[in-house]
């Protein structure tokens, strides 16, 4: 017996130093993997309780700090409860298991150092009793040091093994009991988490939840896996088939639609997983790890391999974090990557689309040895296979594409500022956009699709055409702009434009503006040309064959078709304008008349003369510029023209655009026609000022033979020939026939044939308008208009609409009954005179259609080709 306590004593020695060695590096050291440990641990501790497939339950409430591991495994008996309390392994010699209850159990304690296990358990006996045991190391604080920690752990474990020592001399009861096993936490971590999310729960569920596709895939020892009551289980679907060098079956979680084909190697027996949907590829979920060993290795998301594979025969270190250095993984390694260049080739043949996606690997941020190796290798293979969709529908290699992609990880250093603002990161993802449409007017370049473009960065960087290589590929003229679809200084003004938009600044000193001699230049000791055009081809004549200048200045200016009228360039250039080429050509023309004076010689070359005459009159047509910036030309000015000639067909032309302008003529030849018409318009117009005498009288004779032609005509005739009358009720007739000064038994023949009438017509011709106001304002308001606060001005106007362009405006609306409109109300023309717009529609007609009636239309149908103005703009 004594034995037996000196053997407990020893063991409570050693397992409690190991249990406070092992607390220490989780609460101190813990990680992002160590984080998500925990979840994996208990998952492969239940698979490593049964022969057989085992259900996984979690539970997890963060609001009530509640969380709940259960499984079907085997219940536990005395050696496996006695290796947990030890932290003992209780691993065998069966290669299926990896080591139940080990050291990386503690790792659950970062949830809580209290666990509390229920279920059944197997008493010495071999009997099935109930379980409800406290695994509690509440005491142990990491801020102890070694000599407080041990007692405190030593109590606990002491405590713990007479406890099962108890549970296993209890009798069985005889009641059914569950076989499931359950762990249960009461959170701790969350009080240490300022952010929740990032606490060992909330990382190690979505370490879980993204990783239970693969994770049932390649794991025949789970069956299933429920969180929080969703549930996944594991379908097999379609027959087994190989080929010479593997074999593949395909497997769905649920009613997925996504599937995963397992690509097995027929030697070796690892698999690599292959995520479709409708064959297309499908990228793995984000950050999910690249290597299991049946349980996915905690931080290999990262780790060189753009496929996904698991063998149950790596060599993992100890943490499960990453592999060990060791000639089995090599081997594996190696027959995986040629699995891989052949799984592509069949899925090319099988005619799959989006193959890129198993090329997609996350940044590489280690310098792991063995991940590089194999993060080169795999990007050898796939950068020469065909597999890119490009703009053009055909399919090329990474390596003879470009992608056009402002986002990368890079882009802060293309930008001079943080994008930090969601304003801001919307301009840029337009800016995305636009960028690519610009790099499709390159024929020299092959392109993806636009959608594939920030993808295939972290797929091949190498081809990755960024801002700043453009700028490059311009600046040393590397052809990228030969052969361009449109215009090159189109392109040009459409790139600075973007360069403006998204704030960046390496642009300013590379060569990829135009001077006015079409050659490439940096902004640098460049100018704005925003001289008179006159005053620049003055300069060019007063300079000999000899003199350079000219040209010199052509190279110094950009190209007046790039737009630099942004604010991004105020500072960056200045400008050339009269000023500055003004006083260029005062030094030269002053040397030059020094030079005559000094010579006595007055004769000058006819290029020179002809330059002097373009200045003089540019000085007599700009008098007060020509004060400013020819100060002293401008007093001598008359020695530059010495030919009178000049100066008498100057005053000449002045007094010949004086009579055009008064007469508003082109020409002297239209003038002169213009004269005639006016002579001709005054001849007719006397002519009418004698008839005028006689106009009352002829109006006042109105011939009853006119009433009897309107007993022919139906009730719509009759008045559009009272219309012409300006007569639209009986108002106006009874004010019409004492204007004429009818007799009144005229009146009453007059009044006999049209009274009836009248009314009858006044009805229907309100019945129209409301038709018409109807079914025009219906068609509007489909076609875009607002019409909700719609006023009637007038019976046939309506004030405060707004058209499709958004525009304020005035509607007429008027019938166009019988293929004509007519205008009843003065109220028409005078609407029509303002911001309006006309519609119309034959009521009779169901079937018409509203139309707007513009003053194009009415100038097509009557052919009228010319407007008189005199007396219109009054």
């Amino acid at each position: 017996m004594a034995n037996d306590n000196m053997d407990r004593k020893d063991l409570i020695d050693i397992s409690a130093n190991k249990i406070n060695k092992e607390l220490y590096d989780v609460f101190n050291g813990s990680d992002d993997n160590t984080v998500r440990r925990w979840i994996w641990e208990l998952i492969q501790n239940a698979c490593d309780t049964s022969s057989t497939p085992v259900d996984i339950y979690v539970q997890h409430d963060i609001e009530k700090k509640i969380v709940s591991f259960s499984h079907t495994g085997d219940p536990f008996d005395n050696k496996s409860l006695r290796g947990l309390i030890l932290q003992k392994s209780s691993k065998t010699e069966d290669i299926e298991k990896g080591g139940q209850f080990g050291t990386g159990f503690i790792t659950t304690h970062l949830l809580s150092k209290k666990i509390n296990i229920t279920g059944t358990f197997i008493n010495k006996n071999q009997e099935r009793i109930p379980l409800d045991f406290n695994l509690d190391r509440s005491n142990w604080e990491n801020s102890l040091v070694y000599k407080e920690a041990i007692p405190i752990l030593k109590a606990h474990i002491s405590e713990a093994l007479e406890e099962l020592d108890k549970i296993d001399e209890t009798q069985a009861s005889g009641d059914n009991l569950s076989n499931i096993t359950t762990f249960s936490y009461t959170l701790e971590s969350l009080s240490e988490h300022p952010d929740e999310n990032k606490s060992p729960v909330v990382q190690g569920i979505m370490d879980l939840e993204k990783n239970i596709p693969l994770l049932l895939s390649f794991s025949r020892k789970i069956k299933s896996i429920e969180i929080n009551g969703v549930k996944y289980i594991r379908n097999r679907v379609g027959d087994f088939a190989k080929n010479d060098f593997f074999s593949y079956s395909k497997v769905r979680i649920n009613d997925n639609p996504e599937q995963i084909l397992l690509i097995k190697h027929l030697e070796m027996n690892f698999e690599i997983a292959v995520i479709f949907k409708n064959k297309t590829v499908m990228r793995y979920p984000e950050n999910s790890s690249r290597i299991y060993c049946r349980y996915p290795l905690i931080g290999s998301e990262y780790f060189g391999l753009p496929f996904v594979i698991n063998d149950e025969s790596f060599q993992v270190t100890d943490h499960r974090d990453s592999l060990q250095i060791h000639n089995k993984n090599n081997t594996i390694l190696d027959a995986a990557i040629l699995l891989y260049d052949k799984i592509i080739d069949a899925l090319i043949t099988s005619s799959f689309s989006d193959i890129h996606n198993i090329c997609y690997m996350e940044e590489q941020n280690n310098t792991d040895n063995l991940s590089q190796k194999y993060y080169t290798e795999s990007k050898k293979i796939y950068c020469e296979k065909s597999i890119i969709e490009t703009a053009n529908g055909g399919k090329k290699s990474l390596k003879e594409i470009k992608f056009p992609s402002i986002f990368n990880s890079n882009f802060n250093d293309e930008i001079k500022q943080e994008v930090n603002t969601d304003s801001k990161k919307n301009v840029i993802k337009d800016c995305q956009k636009e960028y690519y449409d610009l790099m499709l007017n390159c024929s020299n370049i092959d392109l993806p699709k636009y959608e594939l473009c920030e993808t295939l960065y972290k797929v091949y960087k190498e081809s990755h055409l960024s801002i700043q290589k453009v700028i490059e590929l311009i600046s040393k003229g590397e052809g990228l702009l030969n052969n361009l679809k449109v215009d090159t200084l189109e392109w040009l003004n459409q790139f600075i434009d973007l360069l403006q938009k998204i704030d960046i600044s390496i642009w300013k000193d590379r060569e990829i503006f135009v001077n006015q001699k079409n050659l490439f230049c940096t902004l640098s000791n460049h100018y704005i040309d925003e001289m008179d055009v006159t005053l620049r081809d003055v300069y060019a004549g007063l300079l000999n064959e000899n003199e350079n200048k000219a040209g010199d200045l052509e190279n110094k200016l950009i190209n007046k078709n790039l737009d630099l009228s942004k604010s991004v360039f105020i500072g960056l250039i200045d400008t050339f304008g009269n000023k500055e080429i003004a006083d260029k050509i005062t030094n030269i023309i002053t040397r030059k008349l020094s030079e005559e004076k000094s010579s006595g010689s007055f004769e000058r070359e006819k290029k020179l003369q002809g330059a002097y005459d373009k200045l003089f009159f540019w000085m007599l047509e700009h008098e007060e510029d020509s004060k400013t910036i020819f100060p002293l030309l401008f007093g001598m000015r008359m020695d530059l023209c010495s030919n009178s000639e000049h100066i008498d067909n100057y005053n000449a032309r002045l007094e010949k655009d004086k009579f055009l302008e008064e007469t508003n003529s082109d020409s002297l030849d239209a003038a002169k026609t213009k004269i005639i018409d006016l002579k001709k318009e005054l001849s007719e117009m006397q002519e009418k000022i004698n008839k005028l005498g006689n106009a009352v009288e002829i109006e006042r004779n109105i011939d009853l033979k006119l009433i009897n032609e309107f007993e022919g005509m139906d009730v719509a005739e009759i008045f559009e020939n009272l219309a012409k009358l300006a007569i639209y009720n009986e108002t106006d007739m009874l004010r019409y026939l004492d204007y004429t000064k009818q007799t009144p038994e005229r009146k009453t023949a007059f009044l006999k044939y049209i009274s009836t009438g009248v009314s009858e017509y006044y009805q229907q011709v309100q019945e129209m308008l409301i038709k018409s106001e109807q079914r025009v304002s219906s068609y509007l308001t489909i076609n875009g208009y607002d019409l909700k606060g719609k006023k009637k001005i007038a019976p046939t106007a309506y004030d405060s609409i707004t058209n499709k362009d958004g525009d304020n405006i005035i509607l007429i609306i008027r019938p166009s009954n019988k293929k004509k409109v007519i205008f009843y109300y003065d109220s028409e023309p005078t609407f029509l005179r303002t911001n309006s717009e006309l519609w119309v529609v034959d009521t009779d007609n169901p079937m018409d259609i509203p139309r707007q009636l513009t003053l194009g239309d009415i100038l097509l149908v009557t052919q009228i080709k010319v407007i008189p103005l005199k007396n219109l703009f009054v």
